[in-house]
């Protein structure tokens, strides 16, 4: 790990939880594209456009099954200049202008999706809900497009095997600004990489003080409950940062998250020194974060960050 940090630091804005122009159920995922924020409310289900100082602007779709309209939005990633939405409950991904026009409806039709990422390329790339059993178990994603699923990143050899009689693992992906596909491996906590044409480039595991920590909670988890855990998720997300590196989200002692370069295999700790239980980055840019208190309500907070030796 790098002797390096990205520190968040001063608050900048806020949205309160008892706003009553944005009062979201829940934040399930929040990307930030031009000059505005998109979150997605898996509880509300629709779609809140904010400023770039957290003041809501509109909102964008509402309950229902019909196009535009949302059970569960879960996951959102940059798509060229659109915005993709992975509903979970509809199985289906869409893609919206930033002012909420749709301009694509893609069918997730042999699998349960968790994560998701477009690729321009090969279109919209899922990974498989740990909670069911996989269509293609020996791969990490699926391409949809209207002439069907293809399976993509072929799993390691030696990651396979799922430990301890079965546990699954609800992995993630991200797409880089050089096309290359970005998995991390939930199972493992690994980072697997894939060129366009499906070749892996490269595994990258976590710092090994985290990744150690990690296993040792999951192994006493299990012990605990007796039985392998379904759908255990230490990374709980996974995103591009439009320089070639990835933001690894992820909760260990003061470190909110990890900004990792694929290339160098060089990771960079994002410290929160104000971190407590259910505080956690939802959103990171190379110079802002957003944070979701969830004890507090769903109050977002603006901060600068700021980069330290």
């Amino acid at each position: 790990m790098s002797d390096d940090a990205i520190v968040i630091g001063a608050e900048l804005a806020r949205l309160d939880a008892e706003d009553p122009r944005a009062m979201f159920g829940s934040v399930a995922a929040m990307l930030a594209i031009d000059s505005r924020y998109v979150v997605a409310d898996g509880i509300n289900q629709e779609l809140v456009v904010l400023d770039r100082k957290l003041t809501p602007a509109g909102t964008i779709g509402g309950r229902g099954e019909g196009p535009g309209e949302y059970q569960f939005p879960a996951v959102l990633a940059p798509s060229a200049d659109l915005v993709a939405v992975l509903d979970r409950g509809l199985r289906r991904v869409y893609r919206l202008t930033p002012a909420g026009e749709l301009r694509e409806t893609v069918e997730i039709t042999t699998h349960y999706a968790h994560h998701m990422a477009w690729h321009p390329d090969l279109g919209v790339l899922t990974t498989i809900m740990g909670i069911v059993p996989s269509p293609f178990p020996d791969r990490y994603l699926v391409v949809s497009r209207d002439d069907g699923p293809t399976p993509f990143g072929r799993i390691p050899e030696q990651f396979r095997k799922l430990e301890d009689g079965g546990y699954q693992s609800n992995h993630l992906v991200a797409v880089t600004p050089d096309n290359g596909v970005h998995v991390f491996d939930n199972e493992h906590l690994a980072l697997v990489s894939y060129a366009a044409d499906g070749n892996h480039t490269g595994t990258v595991f976590l710092p090994e003080e985290i990744r150690t920590a990690k296993l040792e909670s999951r192994a006493n988890n299990q012990a605990a409950f007796g039985a392998a855990l379904i759908g255990g998720s230490s990374v709980t997300d996974l995103a591009s940062l439009g320089d070639g590196r990835l933001f690894v989200r992820i909760s260990h002692q003061t470190i909110a998250g990890l900004v990792v370069d694929p290339g160098t295999r060089q990771a960079t700790p994002v410290i929160d020194r104000d971190a407590k239980s259910w505080r956690w980055v939802v959103s990171f840019t190379l110079n802002r974060v957003v944070i979701n208190d969830t004890d507090l309500g769903n109050r977002l907070s603006l901060h600068r960050v700021r980069h330290e030796r």
